[in-house]
């Protein structure tokens, strides 16, 4: 598709040439070209913190959502709180 400023619904024909006495028939579907919101870029800083401090969790374009993959801890909003650990440990 080309590129949208909006969500775009789009309609495609698809048809069938008359042969003979066989009359041309055609059939249609419409979806929708959404905005291509841009490609996610995680810019969180890799400095290690301390597990009684937090970490500003940073990324664009805006409006995506945040999840803990691995190693623990929990996200509200953009801020990243670490569990209780017992040794050094990666998220």
């Amino acid at each position: 598709p080309a590129d949208v400023a909006a969500d775009t619904p789009v309609t495609v024909r698809y048809t069938v040439a008359a042969n003979g006495s066989c009359a041309a028939t055609t059939s249609d579907v419409t979806f929708t070209v959404n905005v291509f919101a841009g490609t996610a870029n995680n810019t969180t800083t890799t400095t290690a913190i301390c597990e009684n401090t937090t970490k500003a969790l940073s990324a664009t374009p805006a409006g995506g959502s945040w999840s803990v993959v691995s190693g623990g801890g929990s996200i509200s909003g953009t801020t990243y709180t670490p569990a209780d650990v017992a040794a050094n440990t990666s998220v």
